[in-house]
């Protein structure tokens, strides 16, 4: 069985040369959430391309249009764009994002806080693991 040497291509078909190009941008963080992403080889799994305008908006497939993102992050963006997309730069469109992203990780935390609660009154909730 051949070893893959990491993604040649992402969800949207984006060549290895704009990951490459968006890597080295973004110091292989996530930008969103600065997850670094060639820490282990599951880090290094949740390598995505994320288009700051999604295609399914009219996004294109260009560097100025795209980012470095953890999947947790790309998958709590999805399709969202900003009210003012059009009047923001490329900076600008990751700051709003971002801005977006972590009140949803906060919300997934929440949630999770919430779960791990409920276990825990039933006595139901596993020991986590010792480092």
């Amino acid at each position: 069985m051949p070893v893959s040497s990491g993604p040649s291509t992402f969800s949207s078909g984006a060549p290895l040369l704009f990951a490459g190009e968006l890597a080295l941008d973004s110091g292989f963080r996530c930008i969103y959430c600065d997850r670094y992403l060639l820490e282990s080889i599951d880090s290094f799994d949740l390598w995505e391309n994320d288009h700051l305008e999604p295609t399914s908006r009219g996004g294109e497939d260009n560097l100025q249009n795209m980012a470095l993102s953890c999947r947790l992050c790309n998958k709590i963006k999805r399709h969202w764009v900003p009210a003012d997309l059009m009047s923001l730069d490329r900076a600008g469109r990751i700051r709003a994002a971002r801005e977006y992203v972590e009140e949803g990780r906060r919300r997934k935390e929440a949630y999770l806080d919430s779960v791990k609660a409920i276990l825990r009154e039933n006595s139901e909730l596993p020991r986590e693991p010792s480092s």
